[in-house]
């Protein structure tokens, strides 16, 4: 014989049994919204830390480059002491005697000791 069954739950009506799965699908749908919200903010937050590293990466200079940038300022200055020791030095300024205060100038100092300014070319 067939054993009676017992109906432990309690009778619902059928809006009621909507509510829950209305609410159920709500619950869902917040869960995956600020997961799918959580993921596109990681993701943006990694992606802009990833390229600001890269370009602070690339824009450092190495230490090679520092060391060649230091060997060519030693040569310019050897470069520069030399032509100083052999009368290289030029004084350069506006052109006084010239009614334009634009042009360029430099005091050139003849084999007489006359003084006079010369225009630079293209200035």
């Amino acid at each position: 014989m067939a054993k009676p069954q017992s109906n432990t739950h309690e009778f619902r009506p059928p809006v009621v049994l909507d509510a829950y799965a209305v609410i159920n699908a709500l619950h869902f749908a917040v869960k995956w919204a600020s997961w799918n919200v959580f993921c596109f903010v990681a993701g943006i937050s990694l992606v802009i830390t990833l390229g600001s590293t890269y370009i602070l990466l690339r824009s450092i200079p190495s230490y090679d480059e520092i060391q060649a940038l230091r060997n060519e300022k030693a040569q310019l200055s050897n470069t520069i002491n030399v032509l100083e020791q052999r009368g290289g030095r030029a004084t350069v300024g506006n052109c006084p005697t010239q009614g334009n205060s634009q042009r360029m100038c430099v005091r050139v100092i003849g084999s007489g000791g006359e003084r006079y300014f010369a225009v630079i070319d293209g200035y």
